[in-house]
């Protein structure tokens, strides 16, 4: 009777431990993704976040930084899926809103760009305004 209880023990540990990795390993990969999208390795970056995104997909951020280095390529529809991915896992600043406006804009879709670019004036981007008169108005 105690091997099933030390079995199930073990097999707990061994996913609680499996998942904490995957955790950091995804923490590591947005990291090494910043460093190479700062340097303008964008295909580099999109790269580790993608391997980011295989170790822990319910991280938002890093939908967010993977849409940057795609929107940096000029990848507007693949930076909006990212973007909307980020909003849908609880992501919200004023930065996100205003590179989600330009997505937006960008693949056609001006009034959810200019709806994106007042939110990112609601969270305090200070380039959204002028940007919101250049797109919007």
């Amino acid at each position: 009777m105690r091997t099933p209880f030390y079995t199930t023990m073990a097999i707990c540990l061994f996913l609680c431990f499996q998942i904490s990795l995957s955790a950091q390993d995804a923490g590591t990969l947005n990291s090494s993704g910043k460093e190479l999208h700062d340097a303008g390795d964008y295909a580099g970056a999109i790269a580790k976040f993608d391997a980011s995104i295989a170790a822990d997909a319910s991280m938002g951020e890093t939908y967010y930084l993977r849409g940057r280095s795609k929107a940096a390529k000029q990848d507007d529809k693949g930076a909006l899926a990212d973007f909307n991915k980020a909003v849908e896992l609880g992501i919200s600043s004023g930065e996100l809103y205003r590179l989600k406006a330009f997505s937006e804009c960008f693949t056609g879709n001006k009034a959810q760009g200019c709806k994106d670019f007042a939110k990112a004036i609601e969270l305090g981007d200070t380039q959204a305004g002028d940007l919101k008169e250049r797109f919007c108005d």
